[in-house]
């Protein structure tokens, strides 16, 4: 079962790279009958465009707003990683002063805490991201997804 935290308003854009965690949230919303925007975010890699195309052919097939975002070079001394996620929040961000959607899951909350804990500085991923993103998703495992 898909666990929700919060409340999720009736129009929604959501953060939407094309695998199955997005995809499977974006479908999930739509039988919810929510007004879903997708956000799309190119990093300008080989797989980036494969995805855009599905993204768009998706979003084309089930009559979805799109918005479209691409990274523009590599900036400063920040890991590429850390470049990518930068760019593609400050992309949501521009986009929608609304309730936008990232489709964390509860094993991404999981990975996280155990990867920094090995650093020494547990951390969990958090609810809220500035002013409009959310994560509403954390409680939900990825083997739910899959099912």
């Amino acid at each position: 079962m898909i666990r929700i935290i919060g409340k999720i308003p009736p129009t929604v854009t959501i953060a939407c790279s094309g695998g199955i965690d997005s995809m499977v949230f974006a479908h999930f919303l739509q039988q919810g009958r929510r007004d879903v925007t997708l956000a799309y975010f190119n990093h300008d890699t080989q797989h980036s465009h494969k995805a855009q195309e599905f993204v768009e052919s998706y979003a084309n097939l089930n009559n979805l707003n799109l918005f479209i975002g691409r990274v523009n070079g590599r900036k400063g001394k920040r890991s590429l990683e850390e470049f990518w996620r930068d760019e593609r929040y400050a992309f949501l961000q521009r986009i929608s002063s609304n309730y936008t959607i990232t489709c964390h899951h509860l094993d991404d909350c999981l990975e996280t805490w155990l990867m920094s804990s090995f650093h020494g500085q547990s951390k969990l991923i958090p609810y809220q991201r500035n002013e409009n993103i959310y994560r509403p998703f954390l409680m939900t495992s990825k083997k739910v997804i899959k099912e």
